[in-house]
């Protein structure tokens, strides 16, 4: 997916069989077609779509997206407590007690719930 920047508009997407570098350069070429080089690249940490970007986009500075950084970095870190926690939830069944809640409330509010958010606090 590629976006805008500034205001954060699609500018173009596209869903590859995979990662792999003749796939992402060629995503990048047509980017790079219609709209020239950016001012700078922001991705995740794949090597496929680095080594993409300096082929299409020589010269352009890369960031590693801090969103996908934490995520990574996270799952390093926290991997046996986040596979236990996960356990929990399902054992507890929570997700399925948080979905009829909602359809709870949304009939109570006579609303569909496709339009009603149910935070717990």
């Amino acid at each position: 997916m590629a976006k805008e920047g500034e205001t954060g508009i699609t500018l173009d997407a596209q869903t590859i069989t995979t990662e792999n570098k003749k796939y992402v350069k060629t995503f990048q070429e047509g980017l790079n077609l219609l709209y020239g080089n950016p001012i700078v690249i922001v991705r995740d940490m794949s090597k496929q779509i680095s080594d993409a970007a300096t082929d299409v986009f020589p010269g352009v500075q890369q960031q590693i997206c801090h969103y996908h950084f934490v995520q990574n970095l996270g799952k390093l870190l926290f991997k046996e407590r986040y596979a236990a926690f996960r356990k929990n939830i399902v054992n507890m069944r929570i997700l399925s007690q948080l979905k009829k809640m909602k359809v709870d409330i949304s009939t109570r509010l006579g609303k569909d719930s496709e339009n009603i958010l149910v935070l717990s606090v």
